[in-house]
């Protein structure tokens, strides 16, 4: 009767690690969880000369290390990134917004990070008046295709310019007369401007009608086991928080 239970306790306990094990990866637990991003500095950097990849790509190794799972971020296009999470060919999108055509195939992760919404103009061409969103109706305006700021445009109706980079949308609204303003991320927008040598040629413009912009993990509902993948995630981030390494992966990029 002794010999039947502790069988029974071993086979439980195997059973245990095995699905431990399963969050580590989609087959062989001696993989990592793919994570993809797209570069978007100073969130997520890639092929940088320094060597720093983003403090949003930092804080999910960070998280997840913290909680014993190995994870790989790698740099793809937003498009391809999210038709990848949504087919579940990989754990997740590291800086994805909450977006309502999303929530049918993603969970969010806790809270990862925030940015400011920003109307970037050329001090060449500066329009007057412009406080929110809703002023772009009355000029060209150019947006990344596929970011939230973009979809933001699409729902309220203002035509724009779409274009595939920070960096070519930039150049659009500095050295091109028939565009006015970029519409998106300040913090990203500005980490791309001075890395381009062109700051001093614009200016950015809050939003007052917007409040800071989250970011999250998106995870894809059909990873394995996906939701208790993202409670330790969830887990590791509340502990890099409290022992103090998420401000201290951020204050590297200030």
């Amino acid at each position: 009767m002794q010999k039947r239970a502790f069988l029974r306790s071993l086979g439980l306990c195997i059973v245990l690690t095995l699905s431990i094990c399963g969050l580590v990866t989609n087959g062989s637990a001696k993989d990592a969880l793919i994570f993809f991003a797209v570069n978007y500095p100073p969130y997520d950097i890639e092929n940088d000369s320094s060597g720093k990849r983003g403090f949003d790509v930092e804080v999910v190794e960070a998280a997840f290390a913290s909680v014993g799972i190995n994870t790989e971020v790698q740099f793809r296009p937003w498009k391809r990134i999210m038709s990848e999470v949504e087919s579940g060919k990989a754990t997740g999108a590291v800086t994805c917004s909450d977006v309502q055509a999303r929530r049918s195939w993603v969970y969010l992760s806790d809270k990862l990070s925030v940015t400011r919404l920003a109307i970037v103009v050329g001090k060449s061409n500066e329009p007057k008046n412009i406080l929110t969103v809703n002023d772009l109706k009355q000029l060209n305006t150019v947006a990344v295709n596929g970011y939230a700021s973009e979809k933001e445009l699409t729902k309220l109706g203002i035509e724009h310019v779409k274009t595939n980079t920070i960096e070519s949308a930039l150049k659009m609204v500095t050295y091109r007369d028939s565009i006015h303003a970029f519409y998106g991320g300040w913090e990203s927008t500005q980490f791309v401007a001075s890395t381009m040598g062109i700051q001093e040629k614009l200016t950015f413009l809050p939003d007052t009608s917007k409040t800071p912009h989250p970011f999250y993990v998106c995870f894809s509902q059909k990873w394995p086991n996906v939701k208790t993948i993202i409670e330790q995630f969830n887990k590791g981030l509340n502990k890099i928080r409290q022992e103090g390494l998420y401000e201290t992966i951020h204050t590297r990029y200030k």
